[in-house]
C-alpha cells in the first residue's frame, strides 16, 4: 500500500469497494470513526498513532469469518486486515476492523 494507514486516507474511500480474499468478495466501505487513544497514566497517548474504525458491508452469499484478509482497492492498493462480522442485514453483513 503506498497511501499511509490513516483515518484521512480511509475517509477518502467511503462508498468505495474493496475485493476481500481469494474469492474477491466485494464489500464496501460504508464509514470510519475515530476512537479515543489510550493514554498513559501522564495524560500522554500510549501510542503516537491515531485510532480508528472501519465499517463495511458485504453481501449475504459470502460470509467472510473473522480473520485476516487481503484487501485491493482500485486507490489504495493491497494490504492485509483483520476483520470481525458484527451484524447481518436482509441485504448483507456488516464487518468491522480497528485500526490502533
Amino acid at each position: 500500500m503506498s497511501h499511509p494507514v490513516d483515518l484521512a486516507t480511509f475517509s477518502a474511500q467511503v462508498g468505495q469497494v474493496f475485493h476481500v480474499g481469494e474469492n474477491a468478495v466485494p464489500l464496501v466501505l460504508l464509514g470510519v470513526r475515530e476512537l479515543p487513544r489510550p493514554m498513559k497514566a501522564d495524560g500522554t497517548p500510549l501510542n503516537p498513532r491515531e485510532s480508528f474504525s472501519l465499517l463495511f458491508k458485504g453481501p449475504l452469499v459470502s460470509f467472510l469469518p473473522q480473520g485476516t484478509y487481503r484487501f485491493s482497492n482500485e486507490t489504495l492498493g493491497e494490504l492485509e486486515v483483520f476483520i470481525v462480522p458484527v451484524g447481518k442485514e436482509s441485504d448483507g453483513y456488516h464487518y468491522e476492523a480497528v485500526f490502533n
